[in-house]
């Protein structure tokens, strides 16, 4: 499956959510996540967005990194207003 990754901040969390969820229900084996090379526009997501915020999900508040990061923890994460800038450095 391939998924196309629009933009950074909380939609490239929900971008991620959802890969995600998709590998962890069985829905696909695979998921190829494409992002630009540069950003044609201030909120386009580049490669380097998905690696921050990968990091700083793997590096996250107790209830992020007790266990392995469930869709359910980052969505609830993002539903009460955080911004992938808010996960701890």
């Amino acid at each position: 499956m391939c998924l196309v990754a629009d933009n950074a901040g909380r939609e490239l969390l929900a971008d991620l959510v959802l890969v995600d969820h998709l590998l962890a229900a069985g829905l696909a084996e695979r998921v190829t996540l494409h992002v630009k090379p540069y950003p044609y526009y201030v909120s386009d997501a580049t490669t380097a967005d998905v690696v921050g915020c990968l990091r700083r999900l793997a590096s996250g508040p107790p209830l992020i990194h007790a266990q392995r990061p469930t869709t359910t923890h980052v969505l609830a994460w993002l539903l009460h207003g955080a911004d992938s800038r808010d996960f701890p450095k």
